[in-house]
């Protein structure tokens, strides 16, 4: 039902489940279990990890699908099927919380332009892999284009009325 703990845990499961994996992506980035170890009791003692663990917030599950899709990106590089779980996780993600839309494109493109070598070499499977995922966000640019970007416009720096008027009105007092 719709009570405090069913609204709760799940969030409370995908932070811990994030620390996990934390632990697990710097033990693979850097090969040492103290400095992972470091890591996810860093991340444990976060304020705002411990904040946005207390409440019913998808940034916990978005954080936890970023991490697991750095991690698959890392090992695809070595492992042939990670990638394709990695673009699973990242979709996923982008279509969990409007912040990873601006995040994950962010993240491959850096991560492609940095290791493009190693994918240059391989086979079909990392364009195949990128068609498929595009396919899956087709819905949500429809979604965006059809109205559905109407919270960007709302809280969009660029169409506030409120700055452009402010800052006018300053222009036009510095003038005089």
């Amino acid at each position: 039902g719709l009570n405090e703990w069913a609204t709760r845990l799940p969030t409370a499961i995908f932070s811990i489940a994030t620390i996990i994996v934390v632990f697990f992506l710097v033990k693979e980035v850097t090969g040492s279990v103290k400095i992972a170890l470091f890591s996810a009791l860093f991340l444990s003692l976060s304020p705002w990890h411990i904040y946005f663990s207390r409440m019913a917030h998808e940034t916990s599950l978005v954080t936890l699908l970023i991490t697991i899709g750095v991690i698959g990106l890392y090992r695809s590089r070595t492992q042939r099927g990670w990638l394709v779980a990695a673009l699973a996780c990242f979709v996923l993600a982008v279509y969990t919380y409007h912040s990873a839309r601006v995040f994950v494109p962010l993240i491959l493109i850096a991560w492609f332009i940095v290791n493009r070598k190693h994918y240059k070499s391989k086979s079909a499977l990392p364009v195949l892999t990128f068609l498929v995922s595009g396919l899956a966000l087709v819905p949500l640019i429809f979604d965006l284009m059809s109205g559905g970007g109407a919270r960007v416009q709302n809280v969009s720096l660029w169409t506030d009325p409120g700055i452009t008027s402010a800052i006018n009105s300053l222009r036009g007092q510095l003038l005089t």
